[in-house]
């Protein structure tokens, strides 16, 4: 009976994560406080531009040690870092589902997320699997992994345990 467990912890873990998307909180000068699943850890963002689908914005958290300009892309499920003297950018990072990056994608993106198309909520375990796998290598996109013992397929494996245990 491992079935009962595992579907009560994916609605607990679901329930949670909505709970927190749902409490972002904004102030008039335009910070938004994005939640996150620990208490002590804050996410603070401010929009400055959105535009055919990619948000750039500036990100104060635990992890930037003050603030930085940072840029989402809403449709690809990925940020990088935006160096402000220079403009220029560090490479892409994949956002991972029910992570902080999720958080500020909801926060930052809703209107460029198409029907809510890549909301960690709404997709299965797979589905995630894909969208991360498919984004690294969208020259397979449409094809099946045959040899399961392949560096493709182990890799897709890979970012299976990363997302779904």
């Amino acid at each position: 009976m491992k079935i009962f467990p595992s579907i009560a912890a994916a609605v607990i873990g679901t329930s949670i994560f909505a709970v927190f998307a749902g409490q972002a909180q904004q102030a008039p000068n335009g910070w938004i406080l994005v939640p996150s699943q620990k208490e002590d850890e804050r996410y603070y963002v401010k929009p400055l531009e959105c535009k055919d689908g990619f948000c750039l914005f500036l990100e104060q958290s635990p992890l930037t040690n003050g603030v930085v300009n940072a840029e989402m892309d809403c449709k690809g499920w990925r940020y990088r870092w935006v160096n402000s003297a220079d403009g220029s950018k560090d490479s892409w990072v994949d956002i991972m589902p029910a992570s902080p990056g999720a958080a500020k994608l909801r926060v930052l993106c809703p209107a460029n997320t198409p029907n809510n198309s890549i909301d960690p909520i709404f997709r299965s375990c797979e589905e995630k699997v894909d969208a991360v796998f498919y984004k690294r290598h969208p020259h397979l996109i449409g094809l099946k992994l045959i040899n399961m013992n392949s560096p493709l397929a182990l890799e897709w494996i890979k970012i299976q345990d990363s997302i779904c245990r």
